[in-house]
């Protein structure tokens, strides 16, 4: 991914942290399109949504996918994420 445009997703995954703050569906619907885009981190904030039932019901298969589709992208604290669900 090139750094314009990793900045520019950076900047739309922190657009959508702040609207989890005030409406967590909404927040976790922009965190999808985000990860369908390709951007792992928001994979991640996916996972956690699932794991955790924000937004969502929790639905630990999706979570383990999401942490693994985020890992593979290069987010390295997927790896804990998917440990501590393995270890719940």
């Amino acid at each position: 991914m090139s750094d314009e445009r990793s900045m520019e997703m950076e900047e739309l995954w922190q657009k959508a942290s702040e609207l989890f703050d005030t409406d967590n569906k909404a927040g976790l619907e922009a965190w999808l399109d985000l990860a369908e885009r390709g951007y792992a981190r928001a994979m991640h904030s996916v996972a956690w949504c699932f794991r955790e039932g924000l937004g969502t019901e929790k639905d630990t298969e999706a979570a383990i996918g999401y942490y693994r589709r985020a890992i593979e992208g290069g987010y390295q604290r997927s790896y804990m994420g998917l440990y501590g669900l393995y270890d719940e």
